[in-house]
């Protein structure tokens, strides 16, 4: 087996696949990787891709997956269950790592790893799907248009279904209130406290 440029772990997930059809869309030509042999085989087959298997309950098929490995994505949730283990092992192989959690609780513990990450050079970036790319870019689009703003709402009009991962990580969630961040701290409020109604072309909603 080549050494891989990219792996994308948890690639028969829903996003995952949309983020391997980009992949070669673009002319890359990833490794895919999961827990799930029978889905991964028959999606390599399909994709005539290389694939590995590899469980975030066993470090060293983790090590296995990233050695050599330039860059991993992680499309695999819940984020709270897989990305420790894999930033271990991307730090312990030199393997850059991105993920796609739009998580707090996921996104603000990956600094604990900062040290480790930047002595071994490697890149440690969370968060880096629509959940937050989208909306923090257009965000602060919006802050250097109108400076004198003091609040923005940003609405999303989601059509697409959800996946198992995100049902799996609002299921977690659920009963622990939403998490916000004002003045530069994160903290809780009260589920249904933040409404706001948005028209997307078809009426208020």
């Amino acid at each position: 087996m080549r050494t891989p440029d990219l792996v994308i772990y948890g690639a028969t997930g829903y996003t995952g696949r949309m983020i391997v059809e980009r992949a070669r869309d673009r002319g890359l030509r990833p490794v895919i990787a999961g827990r799930n042999e029978d889905a991964i085989k028959s999606m390599a087959s399909y994709c005539g891709l290389e694939w590995k298997l590899a469980n975030v309950n066993e470090p060293n098929s983790l090590h296995s997956l990233t050695a050599g490995a330039k860059v991993l994505v992680n499309a695999a949730g819940p984020f709270a269950a897989t990305a420790g283990p894999l930033i271990d092992a991307c730090i312990a192989t030199g393997t850059h790592y991105l993920d796609i959690t739009g998580d707090s609780a996921t996104i603000e513990p990956t600094a604990q790893w900062h040290d480790r990450a930047v002595r071994s050079k490697v890149m440690l970036m969370p968060a880096a799907g629509f959940d937050v790319v989208a909306s923090d870019c257009l965000l602060a689009h919006v802050a250097q248009r109108l400076p004198g703003a003091t609040s923005l709402k940003l609405g999303f009009d989601k059509s697409e279904p959800t996946s198992t991962g995100s049902l799996k990580t609002i299921l977690e969630m659920s009963g622990q209130g939403v998490r916000v961040r004002r003045n530069g701290r994160l903290i809780t409020v009260a589920p249904g406290s933040l409404v706001h109604d948005f028209d997307y072309g078809r009426g208020p909603q």
